[in-house]
């Protein structure tokens, strides 16, 4: 088996879960969401053996997060070996994993621990699993046993039986800005495995990951309007429509049509959706400074998840020449100027859906990540970081 001794990323949760260990609050029970790719097995196994290993002569490098070749535990999981996992994934053959996999998995459950450890039972992972082999989990795993620690791996992407995530504790796992800006800024994560997490410096800058959509972005400008802050600057992706936009460029929209539908809860779709100009004068500015191109025009936000096969679709939006497209530019726009709240939105071209080579995959987004996204972090940080010095009162026009 192919394990990495040095963990790549999530280190803020990788902390947060040994902390729990270190107080004896950590759950029995774990389930580590997030996209294909991101990190799961590697935090999942770099915290087994963090644990496995604390009597051992080569044990974890907590500094490092890193595993040494020599460390014992390392070595027996690579083989497949450890008297004290149990991993279990569906058979190359086979389409799930079947029933006679879950009751290997409870006669290893049931046997005596090796030394008195604990024993890690790590399913990679959950949607491999079929109605029968789920229902025999949840029997397993609603057994109480204090020395046995299931570590459950899940593709966010795909759909889960409720009643076996309600089981568990759930963390989320994100390849995100706002780990990007907590590394920056030395600072903690806040909500860490929940819906939205965020980090604040000692400035005041704050950066929440809200997650996916319109209705979540509603949500937090309606909550952000409590605390009346200075401005705040969507970094987000989007679909690039026009030939001149490319992967890697950034859009600053002038404008966005409110195809979402959340934006009419607030305003007639007369009401346009627009950023404050002063906010996005800053950010302008910052790219002029910096030398980075970046595109000015209109774009579409809409909640359809899957629209690149629908040719309908795509001529309207030719029709309507608009230069990109997401999900939550609108929202963000009406939800602002309903709450009084100064907003911009500096976007992230990620993908070109407008042809077929074109539409995002998941290797492609991560190809854009690894590129682009400390750029755009880094610009969001220094535009409100300026509002913040400079202390300008943007000022919020009523209609």
């Amino acid at each position: 088996m192919e394990v990495i001794n040095k963990l790549i990323g999530h280190d803020h949760l990788f902390n947060h879960l040994t902390d729990l260990y270190f107080k004896k609050k950590l759950p029995n029970k774990i389930l580590l969401s997030g996209k294909k790719g991101i990190g799961k097995f590697l935090l999942a196994s770099h915290y087994v053996n963090f644990i496995l290993s604390q009597d051992e002569k080569f044990k974890y490098n907590l500094e490092k997060l890193e595993i040494s070749n020599q460390n014992k535990s390392y070595i027996l999981f690579k083989n497949n070996t450890h008297p004290n996992i149990f991993l279990m994934k569906k058979y190359n053959d086979k389409k799930y994993i079947e029933i006679l996999q879950i009751r290997e998995m409870i006669k290893f459950q049931n046997n005596s621990s090796f030394n008195n450890k604990t024993k890690f039972i790590i399913i990679d992972n959950v949607n491999d699993l079929n109605i029968n082999s789920t229902n025999a989990l949840l029997k397993s795993i609603e057994q109480p046993n204090n020395n046995v620690i299931y570590i459950l791996i899940h593709n966010s992407c795909s759909s889960i039986q409720e009643t076996l995530k309600s089981r568990c504790i759930e963390f989320k796992l994100f390849q995100n800005y706002v780990e990007k800006f907590a590394a920056r800024f030395d600072v903690e994560i806040n909500g860490l495995g929940g819906p939205m997490t965020s980090a604040i410096n000692s400035e005041g800058l704050s950066i929440i990951n809200f997650g996916i959509g319109s209705a979540n972005a509603a949500t937090i400008m309606d909550l952000l309007s409590c605390i009346n802050p200075k401005g705040v600057l969507f970094l987000g992706k989007c679909g690039g429509l026009k030939k001149t936009t490319d992967i890697g460029h950034f859009i600053l929209p002038t404008a966005a049509i409110r195809g979402e539908g959340t934006s009419n809860d607030y305003f007639p779709k007369e009401v346009p959706a627009m950023p404050s100009f002063k906010l996005h004068k800053y950010v302008s500015d910052i790219l002029v400074d910096k030398k980075i191109e970046y595109r000015t025009g209109v774009v579409y936000s809409t909640n359809r998840r899957v629209w690149e096969h629908d040719e309908k679709f795509k001529k309207y939006l030719r029709k309507v020449r608009v230069m990109g497209i997401d999900m939550e530019t609108a929202t963000i726009f009406i939800t602002g100027f309903s709450n009084e709240i100064n907003r911009g939105a500096l976007l992230l071209v990620s993908d070109t859906p407008m042809v077929p080579e074109g539409i995002k995959t998941q290797e492609k987004d991560q190809e854009v990540t690894r590129k682009y996204v400390d750029l755009h972090i880094n610009m969001g940080i220094e535009a409100m970081t300026r509002i913040g010095d400079e202390g300008e009162q943007i000022k919020h026009f009523k209609y």
